[in-house]
């Protein structure tokens, strides 16, 4: 077996993780921060706790309302092998972008492209002419095979869709999944998501929300997973660099970290070695401590480990490319309302610079507290306003939008590099940073855009990677 460290418990650290540690290996994950899942976590809602209509017990949401979707195989894959009953955790309906006038379009439980024939040409508020240009142009991504030009932008893929179509329909799929407007977004990435889920079987286009918050619905219970299989997972540990180490020709990593509650209990791990190192931080970070690593390497002259090469040509690379990722953010307003609610869990929103929403969810549908909305901002950051103005323009929409509720702001969170940008022309760094280190998470996936199962299948992928080269290494050696 090998010893392997695992910088960063969020989706992808934890699941990388659980590989390894099924294949027999002995692996320790370190996480800077106090709680487990990454960008994915619960927090303390702090109007939920004085909301008289709302218990003070139930003052713990996401930290901004995710949504999973049926192709997420990985994902779900990986919550069954726990033993996590996918059913009981997530409120399921087919693909569906409704509006609150009643407008918008359904996919039945069909297989595709039966779902998504169906959905078109029975949605509401559309003439025949909106439908057959929708028809149209999805059947020429088909008859492409979903591919495109290099340097389509989604836009450009969507030219002969009428005008209601593009913004009620394809702008929003855009918006939701790439985090990015679709005159700026990946035209590849987005026929990528298109086809392995309007077009990849039945219930591969279903929404999948979760009920309560996502830390319970799989950080958690991977992270007691692991604990029960002998795997230390290591809270407030921000692993700062890696030291290359060489013994009789072989490399070893140590790990330098800074404990962030300044105990001092757990500082002789830092004298441990391991065999692998891999990086599920996000990517500043990641590119923050390979950084520091090389500059060190560089400045010891390879004194110590001249017979080893730790840091090959293409982690300059690696760092370049990381560094020039940019990062777009989503912003979730928690309303607190009296009245009836949302006639179904989620509903689109006709969204502009004023009324910046374009989803919004009725927590009473998804076991969490009542008399909750969670009103979702897809690239807040392009709006360039602050949450109290975001919360006050959302306010104002949500008041316009649902005159019979009376709403009252709870919270506004932004995840600021909630999403890397999936712009047209983005690059992303590989898999491979250096001798026996490895990086995972959505921004190393290939054809994805920052999504969970972008992270859950690049954590399996890197664990699979290790072995082949264990076996490589153990075959070599025989």
């Amino acid at each position: 077996y090998m010893k392997i460290a695992i910088i960063g418990a969020g989706w992808s650290g934890l699941s990388c993780a659980i590989e390894l540690v099924k294949m027999g290996h002995q692996v320790r994950v370190f996480e800077a921060s106090p709680l487990v899942g990454g960008r994915a976590k619960s927090v303390e809602c702090k109007g939920l706790a004085g909301n008289q209509q709302t218990p003070t017990k139930n003052a713990v949401l996401d930290n901004g309302q995710h949504i999973l979707i049926g192709a997420y195989r990985s994902c779900i894959g990986l919550m069954q092998s726990l033993g996590l009953p996918i059913d009981q955790l997530f409120y399921r309906q087919t693909l569906a972008m409704n509006y609150p006038n009643g407008n918008g379009i359904c996919f039945p439980n069909l297989n595709s492209p039966w779902n998504a024939l169906f959905g078109i040409l029975t949605a509401k508020g559309w003439s025949f002419k909106d439908k057959l240009s929708l028809l149209w142009v999805t059947s020429r991504w088909q008859i492409s095979q979903f591919k495109c030009a290099p340097n389509s932008s989604v836009k450009d893929l969507c030219k002969g869709t009428t005008a209601k179509v593009f913004n009620e329909l394809l702008e929003p799929i855009c918006i939701s999944a790439l985090n990015i407007s679709a005159s700026q977004a990946d035209g590849q990435l987005f026929l990528n998501v298109i086809k392995d889920t309007l077009f990849a079987g039945l219930g591969a286009s279903d929404f999948l929300i979760p009920y309560g918050d996502l830390s319970d619905t799989f950080a958690k219970p991977a992270e007691h997973w692991l604990t029960q299989h002998n795997c230390e997972v290591l809270t407030h540990q921000r692993i700062i660099h890696l030291e290359a180490q060489s013994h009789l020709g072989q490399l070893h990593w140590k790990l330098h970290c800074a404990n962030t509650t300044q105990a001092t209990d757990l500082l002789p791990l830092q004298s441990e070695i391991y065999d692998h190192v891999v990086l599920a931080c996000n990517a500043p970070n990641a590119a923050q401590v390979i950084e520091k690593s090389y500059l060190d390497y560089q400045a010891q002259a390879k004194t110590e480990v001249s017979d080893v090469l730790a840091w090959p040509q293409h982690t300059q690379q690696w760092l370049s490319t990381t560094r020039a990722l940019e990062f777009n953010s989503i912003t979730t307003v928690y309303l607190a309302y009296k009245g009836k609610g949302l006639s179904q869990a989620m509903l689109a929103l006709n969204s502009s610079h004023t009324e910046p929403a374009q989803f919004v969810f009725d927590k009473a549908y998804l076991k969490g507290p009542k008399g909750v909305l969670a009103f979702v901002i897809s690239a807040s950051q392009s709006l360039d306003a602050n949450n109290t103005e975001l919360a006050a323009l959302v306010l104002q929409q949500g008041q316009r939008v649902f005159p019979e509720l009376e709403l009252s702001l709870l919270d506004v969170i932004t995840e600021k590099r909630a999403t890397f940008s999936c712009h047209v022309g983005h690059q992303r760094p590989g898999q491979n940073i250096g001798q026996n280190v490895w990086a995972c998470g959505d921004y190393v996936h290939e054809k994805y855009p920052a999504t969970l199962e972008a992270a859950v299948q690049t954590g399996q992928q890197v664990a699979q990677l290790i072995q082949a080269a264990v076996v490589q290494k153990s075959a070599s050696q025989n």
